[in-house]
C-alpha cells in the first residue's frame, strides 16, 4: 500500500461470533513478491486463535515472524511496502464460523 512512511509492522483487533466455536485462523499478507513467484501463492502470515473478546493479534514479535512462516516461495524477509491485501482464514474449513476484525494499523 501507499501509506506515505515504510511501516514496520501491522497490527489489528478480532473476536469469533458468540455462536462459534474458538478455532485457528490464518492472517495472511499477499505481497508482488510472492504472488505466483513460486507458483503457489505463498503468502506472509501467523496463526492466531482468537477468542468471542476483542483482542490484539500482530505485534512487532508476530511481525517478525512473518519472515518465510507461510511464504515458502518467497524472496527474502518482507516487505510491507509490496503489500496488496490483508487475508483472514479459518483452518478448519468450517464456514460457519464468524471472525469480527477491527482498527488495523500498518506502523
Amino acid at each position: 500500500p501507499n501509506l506515505g512512511f515504510t511501516p514496520n509492522g501491522i497490527s489489528f483487533y478480532a473476536k469469533v461470533d458468540p455462536t462459534s466455536t474458538t478455532s485457528n485462523w490464518l492472517f495472511m499478507l499477499p505481497t508482488s513478491d510472492t504472488a505466483c513467484s513460486s507458483g503457489n501463492n505463498a503468502n506472509y502470515g501467523f496463526s492466531f486463535t482468537p477468542t468471542t473478546s476483542w483482542s490484539e493479534y500482530g505485534n512487532t514479535t508476530a511481525f517478525t515472524a512473518y519472515t518465510q512462516a507461510f511464504a515458502a516461495g518467497s524472496d527474502g524477509p518482507l516487505n510491507l511496502n509490496n503489500a496488496y491485501g490483508c487475508q483472514w482464514q479459518n483452518t478448519s474449513g468450517d464456514s460457519s464460523y464468524g471472525l469480527y476484525v477491527d482498527d488495523i494499523y500498518f506502523y
